[in-house]
């Protein structure tokens, strides 16, 4: 259920709890702004499951300035624009793909090859 929840599968699932894999913020973001879920409860353990006033100002608020900075970026407000217009089933693709490349980011002693960033049919 909580891996349906979150959008993701259940192997993925048992990777963050064992803490084999970190959660990325923007599925942190997610759970926030359609659950109410704190973001502090789920990585700290503590407080309350449901996200205070201040979390979710600090969310939207951080939504509004990465909108803002779009603005001046035309080019990266069109593929915004045409992402934010999939379904979720077609923004599978891009998930794994962004997945993949922020691995290779926080892992550089294992450069990405573009084998390992080509998507699967």
């Amino acid at each position: 259920m909580a891996a349906k929840v979150m959008g993701i599968t259940e192997a993925a699932l048992s990777m963050y709890k064992k803490g084999n894999r970190e959660i990325p913020p923007a599925r942190l973001d997610l759970l926030m702004q359609r659950f109410g879920i704190s973001k502090k409860y789920i990585l700290e353990n503590k407080g309350e499951p449901i996200a205070t006033k201040q979390e979710e100002f600090d969310l939207s608020n951080s939504d509004l300035l990465f909108l803002n900075s779009l603005k001046a970026r035309p080019k990266l407000y069109e593929i915004v624009y045409d992402l934010a217009q999939l379904k979720d089933k077609e923004l599978k693709p891009f998930q794994d793909l962004f997945t993949k490349l922020a691995d290779a980011k926080k892992n550089p002693k294992k450069p990405a090859s573009k084998a390992d960033l080509r998507l699967k049919k």
